[in-house]
């Protein structure tokens, strides 16, 4: 049966610094072993590995993070046989993507703790587009939506905003009408795989 086994891997880009191990066995089901500490910038990541459409940086502090299990477990959500722990802070994460999010999103500070079947968030904030906001909450259904096809991406979130811009979450369709006018605005479109229930208290601006 193949595997592989990393027991101290040691990984810097851009004055950061990663450590932690991995083990994988019997790839056609795998089961593994993931432990990481330390913080990543992921603009240089994303200079490394570039993804077409999409523009990601900011850095993230990894604290004694772990994980194992198996994809038949995923599968079967089984999420007591994949324990997982650690925390995460993210600082000054920018997000944007042509087909999802015109706008972008950024999160100036952040925290979230991991559970075999739930990440939570707290203390998150930052900007989508123009519009500030705070937010807590959680997703669930995590490692399946990470690890297989057609999975969604399930959750609660609280948002707290103080001015909306509802215009930027607004796109126009293409073309112009006879009379050389644009097209209606519709509204941007969620990806179907993200199932995520949202409370939000805003005051929205439209001009």
């Amino acid at each position: 049966e193949a595997s592989l086994d990393v027991p101290d891997f040691h990984f810097e880009l851009g004055g950061e610094a990663l450590d932690g191990s991995l083990h994988v066995e019997n790839f056609e089901s795998p089961r593994y072993k993931l432990t990481a500490n330390g913080s990543l910038d992921l603009g240089k990541v994303m200079e490394i590995y570039p993804i077409d459409s999409m523009s990601l940086a900011g850095r993230i502090l990894i604290e004694s993070f772990s994980t194992e299990g198996s994809y038949a477990d995923i599968e079967a959500e089984n999420y007591n046989n994949l324990p997982t722990s650690g925390k995460v802070q993210i600082e000054n994460l920018a997000y944007s993507d042509l087909y999802y999010v015109q706008p972008g999103i950024t999160i100036s500070s952040g925290k979230a703790s991991f559970t075999p079947d739930k990440i939570e968030f707290s203390e998150a904030k930052g900007r989508l587009g123009k519009s500030d906001y705070q937010a807590n909450g959680y997703f669930s259904n995590y490692l399946a939506y990470a690890l297989m096809d057609n999975e969604p991406l399930k959750g609660e979130m609280k948002v707290v905003s103080n001015t909306f811009d509802t215009n930027e979450w607004m796109m126009e369709e293409a073309g112009t009408d006879a009379a050389g006018e644009e097209g209606p605005l519709e509204v941007v479109a969620v990806p179907p795989e993200f199932d995520v229930f949202f409370e939000a208290d805003v005051n929205c601006s439209r001009s």
